[in-house]
């Protein structure tokens, strides 16, 4: 059985995928939308999930930069 067949894949979910960390923006079956700071990328699932090296659940927590908090300074977060 594939080990990464229990694990959570949703709606902001870290992922590391290609090298890279990544938010996981939006899940729509049979797709999922990837983003980083300045960069969005659409994969399907099955290759996301096959993809050498892809790590679900373990990357740094908002390590893709957390989305729409990701260009805040820090006078912006504190608002």
């Amino acid at each position: 059985m594939d080990e990464r067949a229990g694990l959570p894949l949703h709606a902001g979910a870290s992922v590391v995928y290609d090298g890279q960390a990544w938010d996981v923006a939006e899940l729509a079956p049979p797709g999922v939308l990837l983003e980083r700071p300045g960069e969005l990328r659409q994969v399907s699932i099955g290759h996301l999930l096959a993809a050498p090296g892809t790590r679900l659940g373990d990357a740094v927590p908002g390590g893709a930069g957390g989305g729409l908090l990701a260009g805040l300074d820090g006078e912006g977060l504190a608002e």
